[in-house]
């Protein structure tokens, strides 16, 4: 569609875009830019400025909450990427008293392999790298500069700048020359906004704003000094990154990552102003091999709890700020003591309302709905794919293993939107029994010990009479398990009933479930109290007469050599009834051949 030369001068030469030209930002244009030429006013047509291709990994996991979409998450993730990059844009816009009047977006997006490829303007690159880091889904976003038709500005530079210029690459050597020493195979990174070869590359610090990517350049530069992870490894042992301001890792996070330096054994992160444990969040299950950190001169001190946070961060741990870690660190405290379930007297009232609920669960849905539910009673469920499962299930879940209950699954710590958290949320007859009808057949196992239950009185349940102030109702806390009738599987499950008076004995006024991976019923198992152990009661032999004694010796000389009970009582008399002498001269005997052939008969 074409743009006549009389309504593109007709066109507003100064603010924002008309709205017949934001619909047809592709079309081309003469000159879109102000009249003025404010350097300020980012309208310029940005969809004939250069694009930088970003890669996104780390996406393709079995654990990404978006899995089982139609194309395995990718437009949310582009979504939320797109979030983010707009909030750093306006945080960046309102530090700098820029008006900022357009939005980031990706102009094109396609998958290969397991990475999401974005093509973006090359201005957004810096805002959009922000996202690097965040957790969406489940999973922590990775992203990356892959290129693209001009260079990524981000701080008042550009990735080309910092990557191929001669000159700054020599500067960065130059620093790394300086600051390793190879007698204790430490590099030392402490205070490297003061450095002067740094400075003279423009580099003042990890918190100015392109301080990471500069940190970015300085691990490119020395991983291009080793061939090998082992080679690396061998050679660096630890990290000083003392006096740097820090107040979280985030500036040096990649420090972990495999391209770099993932074996260190020791970090020294003293002088900052680190203040807790989850500062370091970003370094979790990456160091594994980390054995010594220092972090004296932080807020963190502070923290009594630091040094079994750090441990179960860093499991090869072995001193923290130079001194060893106490032992009882490494104990894990006992667990508590599962107590039996806390069940209230009801008169049998939800011992008879599980039974007939599950049976008409099972079997009869639509006619269990009805009977106990109103047009005031809600419920709702959610999926927990984090939970933990039983060793018997496996690892890694199939595709579309939660795809039945996650369309319609009202899990509030991952839904933001209002309107589809009030449509989750079920209430009247019609309402529950389409919710239930989309459950898959199931079966719940009759036998006790697969279920806890727990049942307590609760004032103020709403009456269906509107008895002022309410009635005294139920509130039944269940686990148990059930079988999809379908498929086989095992699930377990958590759920809240709220009951109250009703015409069937009671009705529910709510209704909340939580359907998660098979776990077992051990956990919550009554421990049997441990028996106590009698010590054995030993009894003095009674004394035994001489004659008595002599009997003994002979039956066990016989046992023993074979002979008869009369010549085992000749061998004992012919040596005194001394059992030694006689079992040596049996054995010399019978070895000389001597012992006639009745000895032996019985």
């Amino acid at each position: 569609m074409a743009v006549t030369a009389s309504r593109r001068n007709n066109m507003p030469q100064r603010g924002p875009r008309s709205a017949r030209d934001l619909t047809m930002r592709d079309a081309p244009t003469a000159d879109r830019r102000p009249a003025g030429g404010s350097s300020n006013n980012r309208s310029r047509d940005r969809t004939a400025c250069s694009l930088a291709q970003l890669k996104i990994t780390g996406w393709r996991n079995p654990n990404f909450k978006h899995a089982d979409d139609e194309d395995r998450g990718a437009s949310k993730l582009t979504k939320f990427i797109e979030r983010r990059a707009n909030i750093a844009q306006d945080k960046h816009a309102k530090s700098r008293g820029i008006r900022k009047d357009t939005l980031v977006r990706a102009r094109k997006s396609r998958v290969e392999g397991d990475a999401l490829i974005l093509s973006v303007p090359t201005e957004d690159v810096r805002s959009i790298l922000s996202a690097q880091g965040y957790e969406f889904g489940g999973i922590n976003i990775r992203i990356e500069v892959l290129g693209g038709s001009g260079p990524v500005a981000f701080g008042g530079r550009d990735t080309s700048e910092l990557t191929e210029t001669p000159k700054i690459k020599e500067s960065i050597l130059a620093a790394i020359r300086r600051r390793f020493n190879k007698e204790t195979r430490i590099l030392d990174l402490s205070n490297i906004g003061q450095d002067p070869d740094l400075n003279n590359a423009g580099f003042h610090g990890l918190l100015e704003s392109y301080g990471t990517k500069f940190f970015r350049c300085i691990m490119t530069v020395c991983d291009s000094f080793f061939k090998t992870r082992e080679e690396k490894e061998e050679l660096i042992i630890g990290i000083t990154l003392a006096n740097n301001g820090l107040k979280d890792i985030t500036p040096v996070m990649l420090l972990a990552d495999l391209k770099f330096f993932p074996d260190l054994k020791a970090i020294d992160l003293s002088g900052n102003q680190i203040s807790k444990v989850g500062d370091l969040s970003k370094w979790d299950y990456k160091l594994k091999k980390l054995q010594h950190i220092v972090l004296s001169g932080n807020p963190i001190e502070t923290d009594s709890t630091v040094a079994r946070s750090l441990v179960q961060q860093f499991p090869a741990l072995l001193t923290i700020n130079n001194s060893p870690i106490p032992p009882e660190i490494y104990i894990k405290p006992t667990p508590p003591k599962v107590r039996p379930p806390v069940f209230d007297q009801d008169g049998g009232v939800a011992t008879r309302f599980l039974t007939t609920f599950y049976q008409g669960f099972d079997n009869q849905r639509a006619d269990l709905v009805p009977h106990f539910y109103d047009a005031n009673s809600k419920f709702s469920y959610c999926v927990n794919m984090k939970s933990l499962r039983a060793p018997s299930e496996p690892k890694v879940l199939p595709k579309g293993e939660w795809s039945t209950y996650t369309r319609n699954s009202r899990n509030l710590h991952i839904l933001n939107n209002p309107h589809t958290k009030i449509q989750r949320l079920h209430q009247g007859v019609e309402d529950i029994k389409k919710a239930f009808s989309e459950f898959p057949a199931t079966h719940h196992l009759g036998y006790p010990e697969k279920w806890l239950v727990e049942c307590s009185m609760i004032p103020n349940v709403p009456d269906l009479n509107g008895t002022k102030g309410g009635v005294n109702g139920l509130r039944i806390l269940l686990h148990g398990e059930f079988r999809e009738v379908e498929t086989g599987k095992n699930r377990s499950f958590d759920r809240t009933f709220i009951l109250a008076p009703g015409p069937n004995e009671v009705r529910v006024v709510n209704d909340m479930m939580t359907i998660r991976g098979y776990g077992g019923c051990e956990a919550f198992q009554a421990e049997l109290p441990e028996p106590e152990v009698q010590p054995p009661i030993v009894q003095e032999a009674a004394a035994i007469s001489e004659e008595e004694q002599k009997k003994l010796w002979v039956i066990e000389l016989s046992q023993i050599t074979g002979m008869n009970l009369k010549f085992a009582e000749l061998c004992m008399e012919q040596c005194g009834w001394i059992p030694a002498d006689a079992l040596a001269s049996f054995n010399d005997k019978n070895g000389k051949g001597e012992l006639p052939a009745e000895v032996f008969a019985k």
